[in-house]
């Protein structure tokens, strides 16, 4: 399993805790999708951090849809934030998984 990354790596761009409920799907290997429920931890330019609510097995370079619905936006109220990501890596023990925005 890949494990998670030190906060003392040398990341491109650094992150910012930001606490999101979120939503993320990725499709099977029969091409059906599951939604699950999770928390954004960080985020930066890059990516962000997510802890899934329950166990789900990732693989590094898989695609996933993010949805988010911010705290607040200008404008007419709260919408749905659509992100395409791909995981960088993932901790089975925390539930912990990292995403690179594509």
């Amino acid at each position: 399993m890949l494990q998670n990354p030190s906060y003392n790596d040398r990341r491109r761009t650094s992150r910012r805790l930001f606490t999101r409920l979120v939503s993320f799907s990725f499709a099977d290997e029969n091409g059906s999708s599951n939604w699950y429920l999770g928390s954004i931890m960080d985020a930066g330019t890059g990516g962000v951090k997510i802890h899934a609510r329950r166990a789900v097995m990732l693989r590094r370079g898989q695609r996933l849809t993010v949805l988010c619905v911010p705290a607040r936006l200008p404008g007419n109220g709260r919408e749905v934030v659509r992100m395409h990501a791909q995981v960088a890596w993932q901790d089975s023990d925390s539930r912990c998984f990292g995403l690179e925005y594509i």
